[in-house]
């Protein structure tokens, strides 16, 4: 049996707030920015997290911040985002606040996505570099944590056809199957076509037989 606590612990005041690690708080932004369903709730999450005065830097083209919003934007009508996964981070704490909430950091990142007009899978790889500081509440507005400086440097999309192991998934009536022009083994392409259709919301526990052994 898990034994109790002795005295409940007191619920965390606005000003004793809890700061999440410098590192999550970047990669959390990249991914929520375009997985949010809304895109009304996307542009403010990044009027919350962005400063309005942030530089963006995306493959040597600059950009003014409504700029960016309008780039997220583009690429939200046109993908959908399956999965992120996040390599080689380093950060550096800015030396200035003690406390941990702003400084310098970068990051890898790996993403799928399936274009909305022609149902395809591409892969990209970016390299990005983040400068995030903690900035004092406006109007009496509560200090909080922006991210001031944006440099990344995309490597694709690319057709995922390109790819050793690229895959053909259709759907049809009560099912739904995959081929692969190399095999695959049969737990992987299980996975592949969960990861397809929880990206489109479909119940597949309910709706589809997700065998491997389905032909096309």
């Amino acid at each position: 049996m898990i034994p109790l606590p002795s005295k409940t612990t007191p619920p965390t005041t606005k000003s004793e707030q809890v700061i999440i690690p410098l590192l999550y708080y970047v990669q959390r932004i990249q991914r929520l920015m375009y997985e949010i369903p809304s895109d009304e709730d996307a542009l403010e999450f990044l009027e919350d997290n962005f400063s309005p005065e942030t530089t963006f830097e995306w493959n040597y083209e600059k950009l003014h911040f409504e700029d960016f919003k309008n780039f997220v934007q583009n690429w939200r009508t046109r993908y959908t985002f399956l999965e992120f996964k996040f390599f080689d981070p380093v950060a550096t704490p800015d030396p200035s606040d003690p406390e941990g909430r702003g400084g310098t950091l970068g990051f890898g990142m790996r993403g799928r996505v399936i274009g909305k007009d022609d149902g395809k899978i591409y892969e990209g790889k970016v390299h990005g570099i983040f400068k995030v500081e903690w900035v004092p509440g406006e109007n009496g507005g509560e200090d909080r944590r922006v991210i001031t400086r944006s440099t990344q440097v995309l490597q694709g999309p690319h057709g995922m056809s390109s790819q050793a192991h690229a895959c053909e998934i259709r759907l049809f009536h009560g099912g739904l199957a995959g081929s692969c022009p190399e095999q695959l083994p049969d737990d992987k392409l299980a996975e592949l076509l969960r990861t397809v259709l929880e990206a489109l919301k479909v119940d597949f526990r309910d709706t589809f037989d997700i065998s491997p052994e389905l032909a096309i």
